[in-house]
């Protein structure tokens, strides 16, 4: 008999070690922006004030939504239940500290042995389109038991 993906521990924290990833990748990035301001001035020629309001049109189309933050215990909830609740949304956090604490210091340590944040640049986009593509391949475990 195969096991139930709805009482299966594994494929449970498998998609939260994949949104801590995604939340880290997300992170990361908003967290860096600073680092990256006078790279991208003198890369791509832009004006301060175009960058700047390159990053404000980003934070106002996030702040939209930012509100799916306050759906992340709720989405845990449903897909995980309540038991452990606290122990996975605690996990799916740990993205955001280890974004917050690990990428500014990583992106300042490429660009004191390279000279430059272009790999920097690299790595947060290929994790980002890795992440995106994660994201339309997960599967709640409702639906791997075909309750969808």
């Amino acid at each position: 008999m195969a096991s139930n993906p709805m009482t299966s521990i594994f494929y449970g924290w498998v998609i939260v070690a994949g949104v801590s990833v995604i939340l880290s990748l997300q992170w990361g990035c908003i967290d860096t922006y600073g680092i990256f301001l006078t790279e991208l001035h003198s890369d791509l020629g832009w004006t301060k004030t175009a960058i700047s309001g390159a990053y404000s049109l980003f934070s106002i189309i996030s702040g939209f939504t930012w509100g799916s933050l306050t759906l992340f215990p709720a989405i845990a909830a449903d897909w995980f239940g309540t038991k452990f609740h606290g122990s996975i949304y605690g996990a799916f956090e740990i993205g955001f500290g280890i974004a917050g604490g690990v990428a500014p210091l990583l992106a300042g340590y490429i660009f004191d042995t390279r000279g430059s944040y272009e790999l920097a640049i690299i790595i947060v986009a290929t994790g980002l389109f890795i992440a995106m593509g994660l994201s339309c391949v997960i599967s709640s475990p409702q639906e791997q038991a075909g309750f969808s």
